[in-house]
């Protein structure tokens, strides 16, 4: 599995280790939605990785989310099984690089 860069101002180096261990936690919830068929959890719970990831610089994993979000919006379980399998992969392959900007 190839890793994922992403860079991150170097001002947000201390906030980091709390924003993945959240969101690991909130994949696991995303997970156990989708296991429980849950359209409004997978669709509260992606909208809500979509804005903080994205927030962070965390692009990939903020569209992926987006995508989880409007397959919710579709019921659409296939679909939200498949990206959340992608969404995991992505997660667990982030190397993150410290920039300046």
């Amino acid at each position: 599995m190839d890793t994922n860069i992403v860079h991150v101002n170097i001002e947000l180096e201390d906030l980091i280790p709390n924003f993945l261990k959240n969101r690991a936690a909130e994949i696991n919830s995303l997970k156990e939605a989708v296991t429980n068929s849950n359209f409004e959890d997978i669709k509260f719970l992606s909208h809500s990785l979509k804005g903080t990831a994205g927030g962070y610089g965390f692009d990939h994993l903020s569209l992926l989310a987006k995508e989880i979000e409007l397959a919710s919006m579709n019921k659409s379980l296939e679909e939200i099984e498949k990206l959340v399998i992608e969404l995991q992969q992505h997660f667990d392959n982030i190397e993150i690089i410290y920039v300046e900007e």
